[in-house]
């Protein structure tokens, strides 16, 4: 991996020099590494961040490329209303022919930009903000802090992936209300379907209300509840509901997390479906396919899924990352298991680079198997 570690070796320099750099007048441009550039006294501030992968498939080529490149924009000029904006290049360097599709026909290494969000809050107080715009949809933990820089893996779990959009064009009311001694963080939202400059690698609400609870448990521990009633676009108005149960513990350095989701949904009359199959039982019996070839009439289906991590500190900014995932998906018959194992430096606050070993049970559009390395800045 040569590229990857003079690119390495690079990115890490100019992130230290910024990191040293003295701090401009506050009435002018100020730059703190990490933290974006404020704008003067507009209120403005401009920050991002950048992402190189490389990966090395089993059996397959080498690939180096650049998965994101993102912008942010936020405003702050006034005490209760705030604004922002990002915006995402995907694969600047990406693969462009011949390239696999995802399920909805959709090519998964295609170059894109992508408005990942554009909102507004104003917040009346601790306990109630309002929002509206495009915003990321507050179900469990990964989706909301999905950025390259801000998690442990370059690898997303399965389920954080398939089984809802990743964002919502609507509005939200949230804040933290102090029950039994403790702030009890909750989000309302609800979108008409609406969506701003949909993502073409994804399949939209179509309308849709949730809802999510983050309660804590201690000083170490939070429990989060999240729950939706949907309609994606591409379902024909077909009712679905999620339910989601996530759990977070850390501290000294060591962290754990895991998340599971179900969801469950009618078929369309007529729709020919596949029998959800038998899972193996716990002697080791494999799982078996059931027959095919149903022809649904409003049949109750379920896609489920999950993840379990745990980070363990091995000093000098260096951590050990673990984490086992898992999805069935009744349209493709799969129940299908992934295992990771990696490392994660952080040299800095705003500099993230990883190495991590992923391996699924079998491979499907979902997975990824062989090697997979990353270098993200958060400017």
């Amino acid at each position: 991996m040569p590229a990857l570690a003079l690119a390495l070796a690079g990115t890490c320099a100019a992130a230290d020099a910024a990191a040293e750099a003295p701090s401009a007048d506050p009435g002018a441009l100020n730059y703190e590494f990490g933290r974006g550039l404020r704008l003067g006294d507009s209120g403005f501030t401009l920050g991002g961040y950048a992402t190189a992968e490389y990966r090395r498939n089993d059996g397959g080529p080498e690939q180096i490329k650049s998965s994101h490149a993102s912008v942010f924009l936020w405003w702050e000029g006034l005490g209760r209303v705030k604004l922002f904006a990002e915006i995402d290049l995907l694969n600047a360097v990406g693969q462009q022919r011949d390239a696999a599709e995802n399920e909805y026909g959709k090519p998964t290494d295609s170059r894109r930009i992508s408005l990942e969000r554009l909102y507004g809050d104003y917040t009346f107080s601790d306990a109630l903000s309002l929002r509206g715009g495009k915003f990321l949809t507050p179900v469990g933990r990964w989706n909301q802090v999905h950025a390259a820089p801000l998690v442990w893996t370059t690898t997303a779990p399965m389920v954080t992936q398939t089984l809802f959009p990743r964002s919502l064009t609507g509005a939200s009311l949230g804040g933290n209300l102090p029950l039994w001694g403790r702030a009890v963080g909750y989000s309302v939202y609800a979108s008409n379907g609406k969506d701003w400059r949909t993502d073409r690698q994804e399949d939209p609400f179509a309308k849709v209300l949730g809802g999510r609870l983050v309660l804590p448990l201690g000083a170490d521990w939070q429990l989060g509840l999240s729950a939706a009633n949907y309609q994606l676009l591409s379902r024909h108005g077909e009712p679905q509901q999620l339910r989601g149960l996530d759990l977070y513990w850390s501290r000294g350095g060591m962290e754990f997390s895991a998340e599971w989701m179900l969801t469950r949904g009618t078929a369309v009359a007529g729709e020919e479906i596949e029998p959800e199959p038998n899972d193996g039982d716990a002697d080791g019996t494999p799982p078996q396919p059931a027959a095919s070839g149903d022809v649904s009439h409003g049949t109750r289906r379920s896609t489920r899924g999950g993840y379990a991590q745990g980070v363990l500190p091995l000093g000098g900014n260096l951590f050990a990352v673990a984490r086992l995932d898992w999805l069935h998906d009744p349209r493709t018959i799969t129940f299908v298991r992934q295992h990771l194992v990696g490392l994660a430096w952080r040299p800095n606050a705003g500099t993230s680079v990883k190495l991590e070993y992923v391996r699924p049970s079998q491979a499907s559009s979902q997975t990824t198997q062989g090697i997979v390395a990353s270098v993200s800045v958060l400017f």
